[in-house]
């Protein structure tokens, strides 16, 4: 059949450790709380949006939802992804196939405007410009089903793939269908048959995939309920009368909010023409049906890029869709069914209903052809003309012409009076996104179905129907108050009525409650009422109260404490608990009142104790106690020496003895104990670190040492160091995360960017060696034989080095790493004697960045500058012996920055240093020489000896926070050795150029710098601590090579690059040009 969009332009009108993890979060963490007040996001774009006050989106964007990290499904016309409110937006886009060409549709934006209007209700940019969505941090996945022909008629686009493109999506919860047929099977006789609708479905390919993924890949379907005025929803709106394992599915309702008034106190009145004159109402259909603004919307104009009004259920739908968008970002582990229970629901049903509803339906062209009269739940007597009448002219007293044409349609007998109540006339109420953000508000029997009864003998009840909540390892909270409905054979078709129905049959009378499974934290912080058991089977359940100290009652439900599961919170429970699991009170406050506690032997009661010596309760009118009593230390500062009295259970009739007493601590590092006890809930618990505490989980001796430090400064900390060693006693309970804390604290980072920049500067001797070396090759005659005297010319050079270098050494054994990348510019002078004596001057600038590696992160820039001289001689009478030396001082200016980072303690300390540099090399090799067709060549061996050295001046790092270091001054040098071998090869060509290539390869050895070491202390703090980082390799192959251009006129061009291989752990490379001259 040809569907249409339901949208019309206006007219007319506008484990344990797991257990001590929870109990932990329980006592330690806030609930989530508003970065901005709601009304922080008022802005004039939120009120061009037209509908975002109405359902009360800034209380959601209040929270934290806006619908980040989101992407919404929508199936429309092509949606115009150029329009600025949807930059960035799409994430894929399936273009049906034109019946008419075969081939995928190209949408006509002046026609195809439609799918750019809903889309920009579900998401446009919150950009300060023009209007926003609801979800406007959302993105969007499409699927353009409907086109448009030359006539503006709607096109139906072949989607054979629709399925497998939504369900290859799992991210995509939400799928929005602002479209729709006029078919009404529910109240039209003889077809409100299931059997006929099921096996009729797969006629309709979208709509039956649409189905498809509700079904099977746990999508939530929304459907505008049409524009027919009619008192149900279309057959797409209405599918789950005929198929009611369609849970995630939701119709909706346009509303017109200009003609719903808000008093004070927050109570909405609507009046009869409150609902949009073209909506179809809820009947047959109210239990998943919701009423949303439809009437007026502002929202994008594909024509023109800009925006435009529309009004329909088109757009009302995806007020819900947005609202969606954000509960799955406020409960990203719902099922689809429970998303769509967030919002049905919380829906407003609190306000004031209309006696009737005065709306009217059109032709295809737009004109009112029939007069439709709802009286909500039968508020007032059968109308007669002369009524309707005078509620036409209460309805519209400035629109004359509308007026009169409805009561022409009065006198040519064009009406329809249906009585209707209100839930069927608006569904579950009005959209309410700050309520839905907050959770469920209902457990409702009629969403439910036979596998949701369950009997529940530990608590001594019959069957219960349980709705379950798997949160996945998410903390979540449902801060509504939750109520219950049981099986009411209203809602449902005669087929599935209880007297026929599996599920009806199944659920009928019975109580419904809730049953929280999986790991993660769910927290009911409400008046919750419904009268069903209550039942943990994994993670945690929290009874607590909200921050403000209100709610967090269970009145009329029972709980039942499973192995696997922990009850906490520190609300009121006014019925029983039975514990066969752990029951640990507290979460926000200490107290968890119970009205009557049952613990088995199986069970486990766990109290927690505070730093400030808090611990928390079990209050109750009768408790009978067994099995085991844990106390659990929570988060904190622990002294040595640390004792707390504990009197945990305190009831008016208490019996039993608990089997057993002690501690479950979560800490690495604190040694508690119960040091007395009595059997029913009274001990004293000590808590006194031992002398290896924290350097038994040592994995170097840079820990080792701070390990040993940090026993002796658990005594002496005050103010933020309380705060680190409340980081450091509570990392993960193994103990893996206290070495990498450790490594943290210490100054080994220093001792790396000490590293880093003696390796810098050995690659700046090596760059130098190598142009020295390539300088001095032999040349050849232009005709490319013969060589040159030996002995060079007497003369003077003078040379400009620009130099980069990189060098990266892993982090190991405790050590840190680095990676050093830098580049600087070295000049020099150089003058040559006939004896074969080169002596010079030179002057070298750097900067480079280091990058440290390790538990933490350091980056340090450091500027040098050194001076220093060189010499080589290599005299004609030693037949290719020569010797070579160089020698440099300098100073390093370093500013470093530090962040440490563990278990939530973070604090970023800066420094800044003046050091001094030397470096000495002295070696020598000998090359022979023979002639070639090609030029002159040398080769030999060669051999130096190289030191350098670092020192650091001692100083305290800035920033706030008790690790910044107090580091004494320090110096770190190193001594190497070359070994290796030396080849060149020379060409003079015929315009004078010379031409040279040199290379040299040779073995490292350091005989130095093995052990760094960096002495400190933490400022404020006397005990000292050291660092030692250790070199991970000494050996290491070492290749430099070069190319020296020399002109006739005596200007000169090197190019020379050099690396280290096979250095373990570490890599080294340098480059340089340079540019001189001969005089």
């Amino acid at each position: 059949m040809l569907l249409r969009l339901c949208a019309c332009r206006s007219r007319y009108l506008g484990a344990m450790l797991q257990l001590l993890l929870l109990f932990m979060l329980a006592l330690c963490v806030p609930s989530k709380v508003s970065a901005s007040g709601a009304d922080g996001f008022k802005t004039e774009e939120y009120w061009n949006s037209t509908g975002l006050d109405f359902i009360h989106a800034a209380d959601a964007y209040a929270l934290g939802y806006t619908g980040a990290g989101i992407t919404l499904g929508i199936i429309d016309t092509p949606v115009l992804f150029s329009h600025p409110e949807m930059a960035g937006k799409l994430v894929e886009e399936y273009m049906g196939i034109d019946p008419r060409t075969g081939q995928p549709y190209i949408p006509v934006w002046e026609r195809d405007t439609h799918g750019s209007h809903v889309a920009g209700i579900m998401a446009a940019l919150r950009d300060g410009i023009g209007m926003h969505g609801v979800a406007f941090d959302a993105s969007l996945v499409s699927a353009p089903y409907l086109g448009s022909d030359e006539k503006n008629k709607s096109v139906n686009l072949l989607m054979p793939n629709l399925v497998e493109f939504f369900a290859s999506r799992p991210e995509v919860r939400i799928i929005n269908n602002s479209w729709g047929g006029s078919y009404y099977p529910s109240i039209m006789p003889g077809h409100d048959n299931p059997t006929q609708i099921r096996n009729g479905l797969g006629e309709d390919s979208v709509l039956g995939a649409v189905a498809d993924l509700a079904l099977d890949y746990n999508k939530v379907a929304v459907f505008a309920a049409g524009n027919d005025t009619q008192q149900a929803p279309s057959m797409e709106g209405v599918l789950p009368r005929y198929i009611p394992e369609l849970k995630s599915w939701i119709s909706v309702i346009s509303l017109d909010i200009e003609q719903i008034s808000t008093a004070t106190d927050g109570t909405r009145t609507i009046s009869p023409t409150g609902v949009s004159s073209f909506s179809n109402l809820g009947s047959t259909a109210q239990l998943w049906s919701v009423s949303a603004p439809g009437s007026s919307i502002n929202s994008l104009n594909s024509a023109d890029g800009g925006y435009t009004l529309m009004g329909g259920t088109s757009m009302a739908a995806p007020y819900v869709s947005g609202v969606l968008g954000l509960v799955q970002q406020a409960f990203p582990w719902m099922t689809g069914k429970q998303l769509a229970d967030a919002v049905l629901t919380t829906a407003d049903n609190t306000f004031v209903a209309p006696t009737h509803l005065v709306q009217f339906a059109s032709d295809n062209n737009g004109r009112p052809d029939m007069v439709v009269i709802t009286i909500v739940d039968n508020a007032v007597p059968t109308p007669t003309d002369a009524t309707i009448e005078d509620w036409i002219d209460d309805a519209y007293p400035f629109q004359p012409g509308l007026r009169a044409i409805l009561k022409g349609l009065l006198t040519d007998g064009k009406k329809v009076i249906q009585d209707l109540s209100r839930e069927e006339a608006f569904g579950q109420g009005l959209l309410d996104a700050g309520k839905a953000v907050r959770g469920i508000a209902r457990l409702d029997a009629n969403r439910m179905t036979a596998n949701d009864v369950v009997a529940l003998p530990e608590l001594g009840l019959g069957k219960q129907a349980l709705e379950t909540f798997d949160t996945q390892g998410y903390v979540a909270e449902f801060s509504n108050d939750i109520t219950q409905r049981e099986w009411e054979d209203t809602y449902h078709h005669d087929d599935f009525k209880s007297t026929i129905g599996v599920d009806g049959k199944a659920l009928n009378g019975l109580d419904v409650g809730l049953r929280k499974t999986g790991a993660g934290l769910l927290v009911l912080s409400g008046t919750n009422i419904y009268k069903g058991a209550t039942v943990v089977d994994g993670g945690g359940l929290a009874i607590s109260k909200r921050t403000d100290g209100t709610g967090g009652i269970l009145q009329k439900s029972s709980v039942l404490v499973r192995q696997g599961g922990t009850l906490l919170g520190d609300g009121e429970i006014q019925q029983r608990v039975v514990n066969s699991g752990t029951v640990a009170p507290g979460y926000r406050g200490l107290t968890l009142t119970v009205h009557d506690y049952t613990q088995n032997a199986d069970g486990t009661l766990q109290i927690g104790i505070t730093a400030d010596k808090r611990y928390s309760v079990l209050s109750a009118d009768s408790a009978d106690i067994n099995g085991a009593l844990r106390f659990s230390p929570t988060p904190g500062f622990y002294a040595n020496g640390y004792g707390v009295s504990v009197n945990s259970v305190q009831a008016t009739s208490l019996s039993g003895n608990f089997d057993s007493v002690g501690m479950a601590s979560a800490s690495p590092t604190l040694g508690f104990n119960v040091v007395s006890s009595s059997t029913v809930g009274a001990a004293s618990v000590t808590q006194q670190r031992a002398y290896n505490a924290y350097s038994r989980y040592a994995d170097s001796a840079t820990t080792s040492s701070m390990g040993r430090a940090l026993y002796l400064l658990a005594d002496q900390a005050t103010g933020d160091m309380q705060n680190l060693f409340q980081a450091l006693d509570w990392t993960d309970a193994s103990g893996s995360g206290v070495a990498p804390a450790m490594q943290q604290l210490s100054p080994s980072s220093y001792d790396a960017v000490a590293r880093a920049g003696l390796e810098a500067q050995r690659q700046l001797n090596l760059l130098l060696v190598q142009r020295f070396l390539g300088g001095s090759a032999p040349l050849a005659g232009a005709s490319g034989s013969g060589m040159s005297s030996g002995d060079a010319a007497s003369g003077w050079q003078a040379w400009a080095l620009p130099f980069g270098s990189y060098s990266n050494m892993n982090a190991n054994s405790g050590s840190a790493g680095f990676t050093s990348s830098g580049a600087g510019l070295a000049l020099g002078v150089d003058r040559q004697w006939d004896s074969g004596l080169t002596a010079g001057l030179d002057v070298a600038i750097s900067g480079r960045r280091a990058y440290v590696h390790y538990a933490g992160e350091a980056n340090a820039k450091t500027l040098a500058a050194s001076v220093g001289g060189h010499v080589h001689f290599k005299p004609n009478w030693w037949d290719g012996g020569y010797i070579m030396g160089m020698a440099r001082v300098g100073f390093e200016d370093v500013s470093m920055k530090r962040t440490v980072n563990f278990n939530g303690y973070l604090r970023n300390h800066d420094s800044r240093w003046t050091g001094l540099t030397t470096d000495v090399l002295a070696g020598g090799g000998k090359d022979w020489g023979w002639t070639t067709a090609w030029g002159g060549v040398e080769a030999g061996p060669l051999a130096w000896l190289e030191y350098s050295l670092s020192s650091r001046p001692g100083f305290t790092e800035g920033g706030a926070g008790a690790s910044a270091l107090k580091l004494d001054a320090a110096a770190y040098d190193s001594l190497s050795s070359v070994l290796g071998a030396h080849v060149s090869l020379a060409r003079t060509l015929e315009n004078g150029t010379k031409l040279s290539w040199d290379t040299l390869a040779g073995w490292r050895h350091y005989w130095l710098d093995g052990t760094f070491n960096s002495d400190a202390s933490f400022k404020g703090y006397g005990t000292g601590f050291e660092s030692q980082s250790d070199i991970p390799g000494r050996d290491a192959m070492l290749v430099q090579t070069g190319l020296r251009a020399t002109h006739a006129s005596g200007f000169f061009a090197q190019v020379a690059l050099g690396a280290e291989f096979f250095r373990s752990h570490s890599s080294s490379c340098s480059g340089g040009i340079s540019l001189g001259l001969e005089f």
